[in-house]
């Protein structure tokens, strides 16, 4: 089976990007693409579990997190453990690899851009309702609100007629 390492990394440093050029090959150009996007992506595709290791273990020793996966990124992260894999911790070394553990072919594709979710519109509260007013049938109504309730008990106590009643069509005036 072949893996892929995600890399979620919000911090760089010239560490992370002597590890990029050293261990994986990239050049600063795509480096810098990738700090762009703050590396939501996979780093690395279509690798051996021995080449996900080595890449993990230097990473890891230089406080860089990345992440093994099935290609798919973020969402199918696999734990060392469930392969039965155990780190062996080492002090961090001056350099790390006289060649790139991996082929170009390996490396993230950045002509493709990242998917960005889009902002959210308008407010998560919105209160725009959605209810048809069983009189008159119109859409125009408004959630009756516990202050309006409040001050409609106040001055007509129980006699009021917003007692039981959860939305008022703006139409025909009728509560329901």
């Amino acid at each position: 089976m072949l893996y892929s390492l995600y890399a979620p990394m919000w911090r760089s440093n010239e560490v992370l990007k002597k590890l990029l050029r050293e261990v994986l090959g990239y050049t600063n150009d795509e480096i810098e693409i990738m700090i762009s996007e703050h590396f939501g992506r996979n780093i690395v595709n279509n690798i051996t579990i021995e080449q996900a290791q080595k890449i993990t273990k230097i990473f890891g020793d230089n406080d860089f997190s990345v992440y093994l996966n099935d290609g798919y990124g973020v969402e199918h992260v696999i734990a060392w453990s469930q392969l039965g894999i155990d780190w062996i911790d080492e002090s961090p070394k001056a350099h790390y690899c006289d060649k790139p553990l991996v082929s170009r072919e390996q490396l993230a594709d950045l002509s493709i851009p990242k998917k960005i979710d889009p902002p959210i519109q308008g407010s998560l509260f919105n209160t725009k309702p959605t209810v048809k007013c069983p009189y008159c049938k119109s859409d125009n109504t408004s959630k009756i609100g516990t202050i309006n309730r409040v001050l409609s008990i106040g001055v007509f106590g129980f006699a009021s007629g917003k007692i039981g009643k959860q939305w008022h069509c703006n139409e025909c005036d009728s509560d329901f």
